[in-house]
């Protein structure tokens, strides 16, 4: 690096890149490992990827308008790339089901997982790039921060005087970090592995990402979220076969829970059952059901659920989440109502 400090003029811009800085936590990949394990804050790592991609150029969209099972969501020109963040060194079996999901819409080239964990297993980057994931572990995040730090660092060129023109956004006089030509090695992000895994994703190096298409094209467009038709509640679904992939689903889903199985800081995971018996995993998302007290073996009637049907390493299945329109009716036995089969 060619300054002592952090420039100042890029502190409050990209904080998280500042404060990797001023604790000298990128000399090395130990170093780099134990700054984002020893803060056991997944936000502060949530923050640094989205510094490391605001800096490359691309557009923060609300998670809300879009994917509920994603920390980040990123977006250049008209491709769209939703980021699983994780401390974990192996993410779930869960979390591959969502990055994978999301590859059925037209838009998105791949989704990405992050892990701060070193290093991420060749399975696991094998099983993800498969189905269309790509997957960034601890040693090429510590390669993206470094060459962000290195390219913060150094002076802007100065436009032709004809050419100036005022800008509140001062790093966008310089070159792209995703782009770069003709700088100096110490500046270049090795390989440019990231950036032109994201932007160029039919790329033919390791950085391409084989993107599986999961499900009939018609189901492919850019997720929209929809009020649901309350006419349609005298019918249900009672089949995996009719559950459809979908940001949200025309028909309500009639499902009975049998276990809980895991919870987090943002979900709750079940394991429930459709009417035919067939097996399904259940997300329900805090920011949508805040209090969902439920009891085993029970039927419920959601409507507006999300459904996905995944492929990972081999094994199938389908997922139902909640959106921010669901609504949950507790059932003491099956209606008498029609059913969509």
């Amino acid at each position: 690096m060619t300054e002592n400090t952090f420039p100042a003029a890029y502190r409050q811009e990209y904080p998280s890149l500042a404060r990797v800085f001023d604790e000298s936590a990128v000399v090395n990949d130990s170093v780099f490992t134990t700054y984002l394990q020893a803060k056991r804050d997944e936000r502060l790592l949530i923050t640094l990827v989205e510094d490391i991609f605001r800096l490359l150029e691309y557009s923060l969209i609300p998670v809300d308008s879009w994917h509920d099972e994603f920390d980040i969501v990123i977006r250049k020109g008209d491709s769209t790339y939703p980021i699983y963040v994780t401390q974990e060194g192996k993410p779930s079996l869960t979390a591959l089901q969502e990055l994978t999901a999301a590859n059925t819409s037209s838009t998105v080239p791949h989704s990405i997982l992050v892990s701060a964990a070193v290093p991420t297993s060749e399975r696991t980057k094998r099983v993800a790039n498969h189905d269309g994931v790509r997957v960034i572990d601890c040693d090429e995040l510590r390669e993206l921060v470094q060459g962000a730090i290195t390219r913060l660092s150094e002076p802007a060129p100065s436009p032709e005087p004809e050419k100036r023109k005022s800008s509140t956004n001062s790093i966008k006089t310089g070159t792209k970090v995703d782009h770069q030509e003709g700088a100096s090695p110490q500046s270049q992000v090795k390989n440019h592995e990231v950036p032109d895994g994201v932007d160029n994703p039919s790329a033919p190096d390791s950085t391409a990402t084989e993107k599986t298409q999961l499900t009939d094209s018609s189901t492919s467009d850019q997720p929209t979220e929809i009020e649901p038709d309350v006419s349609e509640s005298s019918s249900f679904v009672r089949s995996v076969k009719s559950i459809e992939d979908t940001s949200q689903h025309s028909s309500p889903v009639m499902l009975k829970i049998s276990e809980h199985l895991m919870e987090d800081s943002r979900r709750h995971v079940f394991r429930a059952k459709t009417v035919d018996g067939e097996p399904v995993q259940l997300d329900v998302w805090d920011r949508h059901l805040g209090e969902f007290d439920w009891e085993p073996d029970t039927w419920y009637l959601f409507e507006a659920l999300r459904g996905q049907h995944w492929t990972v390493d081999g094994e199938a299945g389908v997922t139902v989440s909640t959106t921010p329109h669901v609504t949950v009716t507790q059932r003491d036995s099956l209606p008498d109502s029609d059913v969509t089969t």
